[in-house]
């Protein structure tokens, strides 16, 4: 899952007053330098109902400095960081980084990317594993020096769970980065889910169980609240959707070409970008009509006709 960034987060905060905007303000930018001791410390300068309106970007600060103090961190290669709390870990950490780069590996041989920008991998503490942590089960989000991937301790002891979250998640990073941070949620997600590999079954979207949705729907669908029972349903739906139409683009010429879908977003000439801008088009759309001869509704009716 890739998180909100500081722009969204901060934007939040517009209306509020003015000593909650700049602590919060404050706590924003410690977070994407990963200064996470002195984010928490602007954080808490908030009170009363501004730390309760707010309280899940503030769990996801604790969680990650919480998980600092117990952790160690290591290069598992040039571009690649692990950090994990080494008394919690079942994998010891050589054992870990070979783990974590193969499964990073994975993803590039298979949508045909060189490994490249500063990924930071951590496996969060059992400590903050629990329902106040609505982004507990993994994200990635974009800081400023290097791209974050957070998953749970506890993936370490399930190596094919682990390779599975860390596959997801590094696909989000080199997506971010193949499209210069222009592709949309569901696009993002189907990327990822194909990059999972997870035995999903769509029988659902054909007997009318699950709903299926065009692509603003869906990458609403992906903001519901997880920790609700309607909320967490559509979201399991709207992840199934997304690999429905990963499997649908990787049926029309493998990974790699899905792969080459990602760098279309960012090879257009400077007459292009202009018409797009001029036109309201965006940018899937263009990609996809570029790599696949597909407009985005047509992407969608062909992976939702495939599945009946």
């Amino acid at each position: 899952m890739r998180t909100q960034g500081p722009e969204a987060w901060v934007e939040r905060w517009r209306y509020g007053r003015i000593d909650e905007a700049v602590a919060w303000d404050a706590a924003m930018r410690f977070y994407f330098e990963d200064r996470l001791d002195a984010a928490l410390r602007a954080a808490e300068e908030l009170a009363g109902a501004a730390m309760g309106a707010y309280l899940s970007q503030y769990r996801v600060i604790e969680a990650e400095q919480a998980t600092r103090l117990v952790s160690r961190s290591w290069r598992a290669a040039e571009w690649l960081t692990v950090e994990s709390p080494p008394n919690e870990s079942v994998l010891d950490e050589p054992a870990l980084a070979a783990e974590v780069l193969d499964a990073c590996d994975d993803v590039a041989e298979t949508f045909g990317w060189r490994h490249g920008p500063q990924t930071w991998v951590t496996f969060l503490t059992a400590e903050v594993d629990g329902p106040w942590l609505p982004t507990r089960h993994g994200y990635c989000i974009d800081k400023n020096r290097f791209t974050k991937i957070c998953l749970p301790v506890a993936l370490t002891g399930d190596r094919e769970e682990l390779a599975e979250a860390v596959r997801h998640e590094y696909a989000h990073v080199m997506t971010g980065h193949r499209t210069a941070g222009r592709c949309p949620r569901w696009l993002d997600e189907a990327v990822a889910m194909t990059a999972e590999r997870a035995d999903l079954s769509f029988r659902d979207f054909a007997t009318g169980h699950a709903a299926w949705r065009g692509p603003r729907d869906l990458d609403a669908a992906f903001r519901e609240d997880r920790e609700s029972v309607e909320g967490s349903q559509v979201v399991r739906q709207a992840y199934r959707q997304a690999a429905a139409l990963g499997a649908t683009l990787v049926g029309r010429g493998g990974p790699a070409k899905l792969g080459a879908l990602l760098d279309a977003f960012a090879d257009n000439s400077f007459l292009t970008e202009v018409a797009l801008r001029l036109t309201g088009q965006d940018y899937a759309g263009e990609a996809l009509r570029q790599v696949y001869g597909l407009s985005t509704d047509g992407l969608f009716a062909e992976a939702r006709k495939g599945i009946d």
